[in-house]
C-alpha cells in the first residue's frame, strides 16, 4: 500500500500546470486544445475537435499516443468539468492513462465510433499505476459504443482498466472489453473495473463486459445492477466480481470464474438473480457468497465451489428457478438461517459425501425436485431447525434427513431411486406424513350423489366404484387415491338411462270428484285400478303428502286421507294425484266449509215435513202434531212471558216476531182449524230462493195455490201450538 501512495503523489507532483489553471483544461497528446485553432488538435490521420458551446470533444479516427510504446502520460486529460467525449469511426490512445477526467465524464459513440486503449508501463515514466479510462470525481457514463482496454504487463504497480472514484455510474448499450495480465500480487492489483467510493454501477440495455487476464473482474462496494446484459470474466485470479448489493435481471447473463476468491460476492448485503443464468465456479472457495440469497423468476444458476458452491450468511430463497451447486471439499449449499425452494429443481452434490443441503435455521421444500449428496455417516439433508418437504421428489442417496427440531414429509423421498422413508429422523423422533389428496375423489363422488338410481339401468357400477375409497392413506399412495377418482368417472362415463315408457292414466274407481264438508271428522277414500305393488305416492295440488296423512292398502289401491289431514286443506277444490312406477291417475277433492252447508229447497207437493218451520227458536224441540192435545206433559216447557200457568195474557208477547193478529183467542172453543181463519203473518217460511224460477205471465194462478198452501200450513202451526198453551 505504501508503494501505491507514491506513486499516486508522484503522479500528482508531476502532472502538467493545465490541470490546475483557472476554468479547467482539455490537454490531447500534450496539446491544450482549448489554445489551439480552432480547437482542433490533428491526431495521427484523425483529429480532435473540441465545442465549447457544447463541451464535446470529438475524436474522428484519431491516433493518440506513440504506437511504439506509452510513453504519453496522457491520451486525453480533462479538467473542464461537463465534457463529453464523442468517438467517431476508429480511434487509438496509446498512452499511461487512456482518458483521465478530474470531474464525471461521458463518453458516446457516433454511428459505431470505437475506441482502443492500450496501457502499458514505460521506462521514460515514474512507476505509478495506470488506468484505460480514469474518473477521479466518479460519474463515469458509457454508452453506445465499443470499447477495447489492454493493459500491458506491469511488474510494480497496480493497472485498471476502468476505474472511477464515486457516484452513480452507468454503462449502455455498449461493448466492453477488458484484457489485462495478472500480478498476483497482494499489494499491486489488475483490476477490470475498479469504483472505490462509488454509489452504484449499472450495466444495462443489451451491454456486454468480457474480461480477462485479471486479479479481479469488478471491484467496488456499492450497489451493483445487471439489467438484460452480459459479463464474462475468465479466470481471475483472485475474485470475479466483489459488490454491494448484486441484482442479476431481465435476462442477463453472468459467466465468472475465480481462483482464489468468490466467483461473486456481495460483501454482506444481498444477491438477487432474476430472470437469469449465471454460471460462477471458484476453484479456492465459494462460488457465491452473501448476506441473503435469491434466485428466483426462470433463472437458471450453475455454481461451483471448494468449499460451499453457496455460502449464504442468512436467507436463502429459491423459487421457480434451477440451481446446480456443486462443491469439491464442502457441503453444496449452506445457509446459517432458514432456507426456503419452491417449484424449482435443485442439486446440491458434495465430492466428499457430505451433506448436499446444510441450513442452520429452517428448511421449506415445496413442489420441487431436489437431488442431494450423503452416505451412511452424512445425512444428505440436515438443518437445525424445522425440515418439511411437500410434493416433488427427494433423492438422498445413502445418506438420510436430519432435524434438531420437527419433520413434515408430504413429497417423495428417493433412496438411490427407490422409495424409502425410513431414514428420516430428528431429535424429538417427531416425523409427521402428509394424507393423499382426494380433491379429485371428492369431486367424483359429489357428481355420482347429484344422479338419481332409478334413472339408470347399471348403476350399481358406479355405487360399486363409490364403496370401493378407502379414505386416509398417505401421500405414497396418491396414485391409488387418483385411481379411486378415476374409477367413479369411468362409471359415470359408462351409465345408461333407462328407456322413457309410455305413461299409464289408471282409472278412478270409486271417490273420484268428491266433495267433503270440513268437520274434523270426515276421511277420503278413493279406489283405484292400479296395481298396489307399482304404487308409488300421492301428491295434492302437486305437492307430496307425507305417508302418516294417509293409508295406502291393495285392493287395487285405495287410498283413505286421515280425517286430521284433511281438517288441514283449505276449502276449495284440490287436484289429486295417485303416482305408480308407470303411471298415475286423477282427480278432484272439493272440500266445504261446515257452515256453508245450503238449506233443501221447499217441496212443491206441500209436503210440511219437507219445508221448514218458522225460525227454530220460535219452535219447540217435538212436533205437536205427533202429540196429544191433551197431555200437559208434552206441552213445552215455554210459556209467554209475564201470563200465568193457566191463562194466556190478553195482550201479545214481546216477540217482535209475531204478528198481534196471530195471538191466539183466550176462548178454548176457538182452537184453529186446518184452514186460517186470520190475516197471514208477515213471515213466510224460509224457502231456497235460488232454485225457484221467477213466474212468467198467465202462471199466477198456480203460483196463488202454492202461496196458500205454505200460508196455511203455517196457521195450522200454530194454532196448534196455541191451543196446547191454552189448555
Amino acid at each position: 500500500m505504501f508503494f501505491m501512495f507514491l506513486a499516486l503523489c508522484l503522479m500528482l507532483a508531476i502532472r502538467p500546470e493545465t490541470a490546475s489553471a483557472a476554468g479547467g483544461s482539455i490537454s490531447v497528446n500534450g496539446t491544450d486544445i482549448l489554445s489551439a485553432a480552432d480547437h482542433q488538435v490533428s491526431c495521427g490521420s484523425g483529429t480532435a475537435a473540441y465545442d465549447p458551446d457544447t463541451k464535446v470533444l470529438r475524436l474522428d479516427d484519431a491516433v493518440i499516443g506513440s504506437t511504439a510504446g506509452s510513453a504519453v502520460q496522457y491520451g486525453v486529460e480533462i479538467t473542464e468539468p461537463g465534457v463529453t467525449v464523442e468517438l467517431i469511426g476508429e480511434n487509438t490512445i496509446n498512452a499511461h492513462y487512456g482518458i483521465w477526467s478530474e470531474h464525471p465524464l461521458t463518453i458516446k459513440g457516433t454511428n459505431g465510433g470505437r475506441l482502443s486503449i492500450n496501457t502499458a508501463p514505460s521506462s521514460s515514466l515514474p512507476k505509478f499505476s495506470c488506468a484505460g479510462i480514469h474518473v477521479r470525481g466518479g460519474g463515469l457514463t458509457i454508452r453506445d459504443t465499443e470499447l477495447q482496454l489492454a493493459i500491458g504487463e506491469m511488474s510494480d504497480a497496480s493497472a485498471y482498466g476502468i476505474e472511477s472514484w464515486g457516484s452513480d455510474n452507468l454503462i449502455s448499450n455498449s461493448k466492453i472489453k477488458i484484457a489485462m495480465n495478472s500480478l498476483a500480487d497482494p499489494d499491486m492489483k489488475c483490476i477490470g473495473i475498479n469504483m472505490s467510493g462509488a454509489d452504484s454501477l449499472t450495466v444495462t440495455n443489451n451491454s456486454s463486459i468480457t474480461m480477462e487476464s485479471l486479479d479481479t473482474g469488478i471491484s467496488f462496494y456499492g450497489n451493483l445492477n445487471i439489467s438484460g446484459s452480459s459479463l464474462t470474466i475468465k479466470e481471475s485470479a483472485m475474485h470475479g466480481v466483489v459488490a454491494g448489493k448484486t441484482e442479476i435481471s431481465g435476462g442477463s447473463v453472468l459467466d465468472i470464474s475465480a481462483q482464489d476468491g468468490q466467483a461473486l460476492q456481495a460483501a454482506g448485503k444481498k444477491i438477487t438473480i432474476s430472470d437469469s443464468s449465471a454460471t460462477l465456479v471458484s476453484t479456492g472457495t465459494n462460488g457465491i457468497f452473501c448476506n441473503d440469497l435469491e434466485i428466483i423468476d426462470s433463472s437458471k444458476v450453475d455454481v461451483k465451489g471448494y468449499w460451499p458452491a453457496l455460502f449464504v450468511d442468512n436467507n436463502t430463497v429459491i423459487r421457480d428457478s434451477s440451481v446446480d451447486a456443486v462443491t469439491t471439499n464442502d457441503v453444496g449449499i449452506f445457509c446459517k438461517g432458514p432456507a426456503e425452494i419452491t417449484d424449482s429443481e435443485v442439486k446440491a452434490v458434495s465430492g466428499q459425501n457430505k451433506s448436499g443441503l446444510r441450513i442452520l435455521g429452517d428448511l421449506a421444500i415445496k413442489d420441487s425436485d431436489i437431488t442431494s449428496s450423503g452416505d451412511a455417516n452424512n445425512n444428505s439433508i440436515s438443518a437445525a431447525g424445522s425440515i418439511s418437504i411437500t410434493g416433488g421428489t427427494t433423492e438422498i442417496g445413502e445418506g438420510g434427513i436430519a432435524s434438531e427440531k420437527n419433520i413434515h414429509i408430504g413429497g417423495v423421498i428417493l433412496s438411490n431411486g427407490a422409495p424409502s422413508y425410513d431414514n428420516i429422523q430428528n431429535g424429538s423422533d417427531d416425523v409427521t406424513f402428509s394424507e393423499a389428496d382426494y380433491s379429485a375423489v371428492d369431486a367424483a363422488v359429489k357428481k355420482a350423489e347429484a344422479l338419481k338410481k332409478e334413472d339408470y339401468t347399471n348403476f350399481e357400477t358406479v355405487e360399486e366404484a363409490v364403496q370401493a375409497v378407502v379414505r386416509g392413506k398417505l401421500f405414497w399412495d396418491q396414485d391409488v387415491v387418483d385411481g379411486y377418482a378415476a374409477a367413479i368417472e369411468a362409471a359415470l362415463a359408462a351409465l345408461n338411462p333407462v328407456p322413457p315408457t309410455e305413461q299409464i292414466s289408471y282409472e278412478i274407481t270409486e271417490g273420484a270428484d268428491q266433495t267433503v264438508i270440513k268437520n274434523g271428522d270426515s276421511s277420503v277414500t278413493i279406489r283405484v285400478n292400479g296395481d298396489f305393488d307399482k304404487f308409488v305416492s300421492v301428491s295434492i295440488d302437486d305437492s307430496e303428502v307425507a305417508e302418516e296423512h294417509y293409508t295406502a292398502v291393495s285392493g287395487s289401491t285405495i287410498i283413505t286421507f286421515k280425517p286430521e289431514y284433511i281438517q288441514t286443506l283449505t276449502a276449495g277444490t284440490h287436484r289429486v294425484k295417485i303416482h305408480y312406477t308407470d303411471g298415475l291417475a286423477q282427480t278432484s277433492l272439493t272440500l266445504q266449509a261446515d257452515e256453508d252447508t245450503e238449506e233443501p229447497p221447499v217441496d212443491p207437493d206441500g209436503d210440511p215435513s219437507d219445508k221448514p218451520d218458522e225460525d227454530p227458536s220460535d219452535q219447540p224441540d217435538n212436533d205437536p202434531s205427533d202429540q196429544p192435545d191433551n197431555d200437559p206433559s208434552d206441552k213445552p216447557d215455554n210459556k209467554p212471558s209475564g201470563t200465568p200457568d193457566d191463562k194466556p195474557s190478553d195482550k201479545p208477547d214481546d216477540n217482535p216476531s209475531v204478528d198481534p193478529g196471530d195471538q191466539p183467542s183466550s176462548n178454548p172453543s176457538d182452537k184453529p182449524t186446518n184452514a186460517p181463519d186470520k190475516k197471514p203473518s208477515s213471515q213466510t217460511p224460509n224457502t231456497n230462493a235460488a232454485n225457484q224460477k221467477a213466474p212468467k205471465t198467465g202462471d199466477d194462478l198456480p203460483t196463488i195455490w202454492l202461496l196458500a198452501l205454505a200460508f196455511s200450513y203455517v196457521m195450522i202451526r200454530r194454532s196448534r201450538r196455541s191451543g196446547e198453551v191454552e189448555n
